[in-house]
């Protein structure tokens, strides 16, 4: 029969009976926490210890009345003396001793008398160097009748125990973790991720580990930032952007960037934006969110702040490398969920562009059908505006057809997606410029002031002219919808470079130009940058993901050489055979 999930009762079990079979004043247990602190340098090691109570035998011992008799660092704690001997199976001192090294409260030394401590180091069971618990016991003058050859048979046997304990119960908290998670999720599953999150930090996560306040950020690519989606703090607006980050802003910021957690004892600066908390903020832990099928992109980021001591919350504890591996562990899994939710807001968001790119044609060509119909018997309307609005409806159509067969590139795969002939690069262009021809018109730009300089290459080319006529029409495309607000400035330049072993061609153009951040981004489905959201052109973000497909298939390399003045792409091939 399969045991049940332990909790942290079995701390109070255990140390219970200790304290009975061994007749000490006092028992109590100690977790140690190995604390990453500092700036997020991973060359930097700060690793302060610091330890906090986990619970106490007699529960009423007297007095105890600060934050240093439940929590605090071992700067000053006689603790440490364990600490850097893991071959050490117990250490026994007298007060003078932790007068000298210091350790909680000696209030409450002095006023229950205690002279006599036995300390003895919990190991963990898979690193049996790493100190991971201290139990120690404190007898007044006199109480402690057992030989030291009978307290290093009693330590041995202890510290066994407690390093089993210790890993059974954190095994059993992981399986306990993610039935939560998993229950939540089917509770929450048509309600949103801010529900389900909220459900998340509000009450299960406490459950694991008690804190003030915390909150949860979801990357936003369309902004380019990480969204905050729920916190412990209700009264916030969770779309203003003043409680976002972007990457590399702030610690939060900068887990995003890094991908790296964050714990800190040291909350004095002041930050962006933090949760109300009922003490000021000294303790806190920022641990990311990683994609599954790429641990370099950060998809979301979890924080908590002040950390309660599990005997007294009242006492803000530290957090630790524990509560880090059990935030981690149910990371993998929000990772899951944020992605099932991602998905369900990208496909309304691309719903809803979807309608507006049909129906922005759609009304231009009603107003336009009925313009002629109310003039049809004007034969100078007729000759004057018909023709060029036919014209107009051809360009647009062929345009739209381009438009929807692009996306196909994405959708096939291997050669057979390719019809190979042979052609002129030159002519490829000249179809591609003709085809933008009515975006052109649409933003207000002048067609003629796309240059291509036509003499640099004469070797004809063995490609699926259609394809690479995509690869120009999604290029161009951009540089005129990003053209910027000056109408006039606008300008775009097609140069190409052959040489005996490759061929080079740059499309440059003097818009608003692509952030350094956004330069390897923008190749990913969906993803348009900063600059290009805050232009607010139609489109579904796809373009340069096709132009990048296409180019890797014919075995070339797209990338962006310059981000701005001109913003340049460069195409190249480094092996002409390929498109021979």
């Amino acid at each position: 029969m399969a045991s049940m999930p332990m909790d942290s009762s079995i701390f109070k079990v255990a140390t219970n009976k200790l304290h009975e079979i061994l007749g000490s004043t006092e028992c109590s247990l100690w977790s140690i926490n190995r604390n990453m602190t500092g700036d997020l340098n991973p060359d930097e090691e700060k690793i302060p210890v610091s330890t906090s109570l986990l619970h106490r035998e007699p529960i009423d011992v007297g007095p105890l009345s600060n934050r240093e008799d439940f929590a605090h660092d071992l700067e000053r704690g006689f603790f440490k003396i364990v600490m850097g001997d893991s071959q050490r199976v117990y250490h026994r001192c007298e007060r003078d001793e932790v007068e000298e090294y210091g350790h909680r409260s000696m209030d409450f030394v002095r006023a229950n008398g205690l002279v006599d401590f036995i300390v003895i180091p919990i190991s963990d069971i898979t690193e049996k160097e790493k100190i991971i618990a201290v139990l120690e016991l404190s007898y007044k003058k006199g109480e402690n009748t057992i030989s030291d050859d009978e307290w290093e048979e009693i330590a041995q046997i202890t510290k066994s125990f407690f390093s089993s304990v210790f890993h059974r119960y954190l095994v059993s908290q992981e399986q306990a973790l993610i039935a939560t998670l998993i229950a939540t999720q089917e509770a929450c599953r048509d309600k949103g991720a801010g529900t389900f999150f909220d459900c998340l930090i509000d009450e299960k996560f406490k459950s694991f580990f008690n804190y003030q306040a915390a909150s949860v950020f979801i990357w936003d690519s369309y902004h380019t930032r990480y969204n905050l989606v729920s916190s412990t703090v209700k009264s916030v607006d969770k779309y203003d952007s003043k409680y976002s980050y972007e990457r590399g802003e702030g610690s939060t910021g900068r887990v995003g960037e890094t991908g790296r957690p964050y714990i800190s004892d040291n909350c004095s600066h002041q930050p962006k934006w933090c949760e109300k908390t009922t003490d000021e903020p000294q303790t806190v832990m920022i641990v990311p969110i990683l994609n599954p099928s790429d641990p370099k992109d950060v998809v979301g980021i979890v924080r908590f702040l002040n950390k309660k001591n599990p005997v007294r919350d009242e006492f803000v504890d530290y957090f630790n490398d524990v509560d880090l591996k059990l935030v981690e562990f149910a990371a993998k899994y929000l990772s899951l969920v944020i992605d099932f939710y991602n998905k369900k807001e990208e496909q309304s968001r691309f719903i809803s562009r979807l309608t507006h790119e049909f129906k922005t044609p759609a009304n231009s060509i009603y107003k336009t059908a009925d313009r002629i119909l109310n003039n049809i018997n004007n034969e100078d309307f007729i000759k004057t505006y018909l023709r060029p609005y036919l014209e107009g409806v051809r360009d647009y159509a062929e345009l739209q057809r381009w438009q929807a067969s692009s996306t196909l590139y994405l959708m096939r795969s291997g050669e057979r997606k390719y019809e190979k002939k042979r052609c002129s690069l030159s002519s490829i262009i000249k179809k591609s410029i003709s085809v933008v021809r009515p975006i052109a018109r649409e933003y207000g730009v002048l067609f003629d002031n796309i240059k291509f300089n036509t003499y640099t290459v004469q070797s004809p080319i063995n490609v699926d002219e259609d394809a690479f006529v995509t690869v120009f029409y999604n290029l161009l495309t951009n540089a005129i919808k990003y053209h910027g607000r000056n109408r006039d400035s606008f300008l775009v330049s097609i140069s190409c470079y052959e040489s005996e072993t490759g061929m080079r061609i740059e499309v440059s153009d003097w818009g608003i130009g692509i952030s350094p951040q956004d330069t390897a981004a923008v190749f990913q489905i969906g993803y348009r940058g900063e600059r290009a959201m805050k232009e607010n052109a139609s489109g579904f973000g796809v373009g340069l993901s096709v132009v990048k497909q296409i180019v890797e298939d014919f075995g070339g390399i797209v990338q962006v050489t310059r981000y701005q003045q001109p913003t340049t792409f460069e195409i190249n091939f480094t092996d002409k055979k390929s498109l021979l």
